[in-house]
């Protein structure tokens, strides 16, 4: 007997439909935003970012000898500028400022590969998961019962990560990984019950042989 018989307002099987197809549209996506990260991506060294951070310091030096030739609004626009990138540098000059700049750059590149790994298995998985629904074959809907856990795993893992890492905000990371655990578990219940639905219907054998 399949757990849920009906997905909200619809049926098991539309809402699995709906899933698959909200999944494979948001793997697209993130191996398009991952391509033109990589394309616009520039790991930077803690040397390089202390070499940035002293051409700031330039152009600051460049602005206080304007002030002397300018005034009026213009003036006091680059007053204003000044105080900008003044608290901008102090910031940054902080003790670990930027050496946690470039720890948050290195482990950014590392989760945005696992990020495209875990895209290109989504994409196969989801579209087995629609030809399955739609061909009643329910041995091409259980490849995605298997991945969504491990896809959401991974998700917990890296944001515990971040988490531990940069001092995120504990309650709110508590709050959001629940949500989406949540979520993730109805919808993975509502794919379970279609497939369940599927092997009845097929005449399939309660114990399924892989």
């Amino acid at each position: 007997m399949a757990v849920f018989e009906r997905c909200c307002c619809c049926s098991v099987r539309t809402g699995s439909l709906v899933f698959g197809t909200l999944g494979l549209v948001m793997a697209l996506v993130n191996i398009g935003l991952a391509i033109n990260g990589f394309v616009s991506y520039e790991l930077a060294t803690e040397e390089e970012l202390h070499g940035q951070v002293d051409e700031i310091l330039k152009v600051v030096e460049e602005l206080e000898n304007l002030k002397s030739q300018v005034d009026g609004e213009v003036l006091k626009e680059i007053e204003k500028q000044l105080l900008e990138i003044q608290d901008g540098v102090k910031i940054l000059q902080s003790e670990g400022t930027i050496e946690n700049v470039a720890i948050f750059l290195k482990v950014s590149m590392a989760t945005r590969i696992v990020s495209v790994l875990q895209s290109v298995v989504s994409i196969t998985t989801y579209s087995l998961l629609i030809y399955g629904i739609h061909q009643a074959k329910y041995k091409f809907i259980l490849p995605t019962l298997i991945w969504n856990p491990i896809n959401v795993c991974i998700d917990v893992i890296i944001i515990i990560l971040y988490t531990a890492l940069f001092d995120l905000a504990l309650h709110i990371v508590i709050i959001t990984t629940a949500v989406y655990a949540l979520v993730s578990l109805l919808c993975w219940l509502c794919v379970f019950s279609h497939w369940r639905m599927v092997k009845v219907q097929v005449g399939a054998p309660e114990k399924l042989e892989l």
